[in-house]
């Protein structure tokens, strides 16, 4: 009687080689797990984040409000302030210009106040900590003997972000 056995397999190093790769790929299953603790409270908290920094984007479009906001710190800090002037609105992308931030807008303001030292001091307090994140790009300050010993006259170069204008929709030349 003959018997004919037959065993189907590889090699011990090509099994040793399955072994390593799957023990390789447990050990990373492994540390995925262990990294993955409260990750759903950090990705909510920094929702979180991006919507209170989304908050603070002024609108583009909404000049008016752009004026009445620059008028309130006016008003809360007590200073003389002339009609601020938007320079300009910069895209990111624009050519020619140096914007800083990859996706959101900048507007670019002109400010001048007139008030006592103190008075402009609490106005630059009320900008930086105020509804909008604001950047002062360039201040210029001069006593004003005229209307007074403490008065001076600032004028502020200022950048605010802002949400992008929309994009606008190309209209399909086929149809």
């Amino acid at each position: 009687m003959v018997a004919l056995a037959f065993f189907r397999g590889g090699s011990l190093v090509d099994s040793e080689s399955r072994y390593n790769e799957a023990l390789s790929e447990a050990d990373e299953m492994e540390q995925n797990e262990q990294n993955a603790i409260g990750l759903a409270e950090d990705v909510e908290q920094i929702n979180k984040i991006v919507e209170e920094t989304e908050s603070r984007l002024m609108r583009e479009n909404a000049r008016a409000d752009h004026y009445r906001y620059f008028l309130s710190l006016a008003e809360g800090s007590k200073v003389t302030m002339s009609d601020p002037v938007m320079i300009r609105s910069l895209v990111p992308g624009t050519k020619g210009v140096n914007v800083v931030t990859q996706k959101l807008a900048q507007i670019e303001y002109r400010l001048s106040l007139q008030g006592n030292f103190n008075q402009i001091m609490d106005f630059l307090y009320l900008l930086s900590t105020g509804r909008y994140l604001t950047r002062v790009d360039a201040m210029a300050m001069a006593g004003e003997p005229d209307m007074g010993p403490d008065i001076v006259t600032v004028n502020l170069s200022i950048r605010i972000l802002a949400t992008p204008p929309p994009k606008e929709k190309k209209e399909d030349k086929n149809g």
